[in-house]
């Protein structure tokens, strides 16, 4: 046990926690069979240290929101290929295109289908290449095109619009109209919770952007965490101080909350903002 594991290990909401995740999302990895947690006498799940690596090293499947059942075949087929769980906690997972990459050392490969991956990038570099595939290199990828194309077949292939929002994040993690972009869709597909990662992230790389606690106001609100909604709305207030919306929908909480007086005096900014 690590020295700085609890003596019953992790729970859930610390490991969500630790590694910033949603508890939703790490349910879904336990489904997946990614992680395997022990359950004590009052059925609460706890995670081993090494469960804690392993699911970091998975972050970078959490690009986008993959099915259930795909990510249980990968991570089963990667077992199998690897032989001894003791030695996942050394593997890296990634999304590389429309492909689960595992990395371990210099090695490369798809755990679906066992290919191997030709590494050819100089130390550091992470891109992979196989005669099928290639990640494209940050040195040579223009992110805007692809936003611009994701953004125009939104409507008509949403499925096709995360993968071409995943593939700038691939290669730009910071880039934040990206993750605005992705938790947009992401929550108008009905995905809140991923949606609440992307915009957190889009806070850290654009601190100085309203439009990210303003939305991730929104998705708390839709998923009637209210308290954490009113800190981001007020988050994109300071930021903002005209941003109307947010004191419209301060003010929808507090109204529910029976806190007229709060709700009356936002309600009152929003009225002065727009009449102006």
């Amino acid at each position: 046990m690590s020295p700085s594991e609890p003596a019953r290990g992790f729970s859930l909401q610390e490991i969500a926690r630790l590694l910033r995740l949603s508890p939703r999302r790490v349910r879904t990895l336990v489904r997946a069979g990614i992680l395997e947690p022990r359950t004590d006498e009052r059925a609460s799940s706890h995670f081993t240290f090494e469960e804690l690596v392993r699911l970091r090293n998975a972050r970078g499947l959490m690009t986008r929101t993959w099915p259930r059942r795909r990510l249980r075949r990968a991570f089963g087929r990667l077992r199998q290929q690897l032989g001894d769980d003791r030695l996942l906690p050394s593997v890296r997972l990634a999304a590389e295109g429309r492909n689960i990459v595992a990395r371990r050392g210099d090695e490369a490969w798809e755990p679906e289908s066992g290919q191997r991956l030709l590494c050819f990038d100089p130390p550091g570099e992470t891109s992979a290449e196989t005669v099928t595939f290639r990640s494209p290199s940050p040195q040579r990828y223009d992110p805007e095109p692809a936003l611009e194309k994701a953004r125009e077949i939104e409507s008509s292939n949403p499925e096709g619009a995360l993968e071409a929002y995943a593939t700038v994040l691939d290669l730009y993690p910071d880039h934040s109209e990206a993750r605005l972009d992705l938790g947009r869709l992401l929550h108008e597909m009905g995905d809140p919770e991923g949606a609440e990662e992307h915009f957190r992230r889009a806070m850290e790389s654009n601190p100085d952007d309203a439009i990210a606690p303003y939305n991730l106001g929104v998705t708390l609100q839709d998923l009637e965490r209210h308290e954490e909604a009113i800190a981001a709305y007020r988050e994109a207030i300071r930021i903002d101080p005209g941003c109307a919306d947010a004191h419209y929908n301060l003010a929808s909480i507090f109204h529910g909350q029976g806190n007229e007086l709060g709700a009356m005096k936002h309600l009152k900014i929003y009225r002065r903002l727009t009449d102006s």
